[in-house]
């Protein structure tokens, strides 16, 4: 009852804190940490962590409760297939559900040499995978019963997360043998399996992430303990390597369409792309954690990042930068000239907004190509200063545009390095 209180005292303090935030602070329940999270419907979800805690919502996040089931091993992953259905994984248990997360029983067990880190549920065909160290399980029953599809032995030791495009073609991600990744694929439903990893690739993968049968990402921690991200356009023939100098291994990726696409890593930052990875902006993250697990966007604009200790963020904007509200009430729509000008690398831009509105503010070049959405969302009346962060630019003139549905205004300012 202490910790619910303290839950519910914590999200009430951080609405108050940073009611137009980016990524807003939703939960945090000190002893433990969250490993994934998924989606029921729009309103319900649920996510998982150590010694065996669910944590529920069932208004958006507004609120959060949680439970504690016998899974003093922890749970590593979580999907529901429908609104009512859902299963949880951890070591040596699978749990179920029937009523949205509201309760959970132990549906199988198995193996103490199993130990699941992924469960996801292939809407193309509704089959259901999870992975564990060294196999693939596979069901087409609604997960009443499970066979394995891939078992890679000794030579795989860490399989991560599993992804497919379609009813037939798949991909896995994990580590091989004590020190490098691999990218697995099948094009049978995950009869067969085929190594398809980057011909530099060393260390670890996390997680991937694929937009189509042919374009995806996969993430892992570079040779120098660096994050790296690859990207393939042939369905894993070939890889590019986008980065391999992030601050702390990168842990997972979510892409809302071809272009937009999120990182996280290990190191508490999130990194935003809108070019489909050629580059990354870090995104503002006002409060502190000790990691990152999972981020999950359920649509363009709404997304959820979960970690340590017990963290649950939101974003419904697309995790633009941090924004500071006054609560002063102008008389009309304004857009001020940025603060300092000429800037080296930030500098931040006031606007104002007489009613509630759907409020967009864009940064472009000089060509017209847009750099970077600092906010795209619906804001109530008041005085706001957002920060953009040049870090990753060069040194000229840029433009930013602020538009509602009655007001269009463009400024210029000028990045000096």
């Amino acid at each position: 009852m202490k910790k619910l209180f303290f839950l519910i005292f914590v999200l009430f303090f951080q609405n108050l804190l940073y009611p137009q935030s980016g990524w807003m602070e939703q939960s945090r329940i000190p002893d433990y940490s969250l490993r994934a999270i998924d989606f029921a419907n729009n309103n319900t979800g649920c996510a998982v962590g150590t010694g065996g805690i669910i944590i529920r919502t069932t208004n958006s996040g507004a609120n959060w409760n949680y439970q504690i089931i016998n899974a003093p091993q922890g749970l590593t992953g979580i999907k529901f297939i429908n609104e009512n259905t859902g299963f949880a994984v951890g070591a040596y248990s699978m749990f179920r559900s029937g009523n949205g997360g509201l309760n959970w029983n132990i549906h199988l067990t198995y193996p103490d040499i199993v130990v699941p880190t992924d469960i996801i549920h292939n809407i193309h065909d509704s089959s259901l995978y999870f992975v564990d160290r060294n196999s693939i399980w596979k069901s087409t029953s609604h997960g009443g019963t499970w066979y394995i599809v891939y078992n890679g032995g000794g030579n795989i030791q860490a399989l991560k997360k599993v992804f497919f495009t379609s009813a037939t073609t798949g991909f896995c991600v994990g580590g091989k043998g004590v020190t490098n990744g691999v990218v697995l694929k099948t094009t049978n439903g995950g009869v067969n399996w085929s190594e398809k990893s980057p011909a530099d690739l060393s260390r670890f993968l996390y997680s991937s992430y694929f937009i189509n049968n042919y374009t995806g990402y996969v993430v892992g921690l570079s040779n120098n303990f660096k994050g790296m991200l690859y990207k393939t356009t042939d369905g894993a023939e070939s890889w590019t390597k986008l980065v391999d100098t992030l601050t702390g291994g990168a842990v997972d990726c979510s892409f809302t369409n071809e272009s937009t696409g999120y990182l996280i890593a290990s190191s508490n930052k999130i990194y935003k792309t809108t070019d489909a990875g050629l580059n990354f902006n870090i995104q503002i993250i006002p409060f502190s954690s000790e990691g990152f697990s999972q981020i999950k966007f359920i649509d363009e604009h709404t997304g959820y990042v979960v970690g340590t200790p017990g963290l649950i963020m939101k974003t419904t904007s697309g995790g633009t930068t941090f924004i500071n509200y006054f609560g002063e009430i102008p008389l009309k729509f304004g857009l001020d000239q940025n603060f300092p000008n000429p800037f080296n690398p930030s500098t931040s831009i006031n606007f104002q907004v007489p009613k509630k509105s759907l409020v967009v503010l864009k940064v472009f070049d000089l060509t017209g190509r847009e750099i970077q959405t600092l906010v795209n969302e619906s804001m109530k009346m008041g005085t706001y200063s957002v920060n953009f962060n040049a870090y990753n630019l060069s040194s000229g003139v840029y433009f930013y545009r602020l538009s509602t549905d009655e007001f269009v205004l463009s400024r210029k300012m000028t990045l000096i390095k």
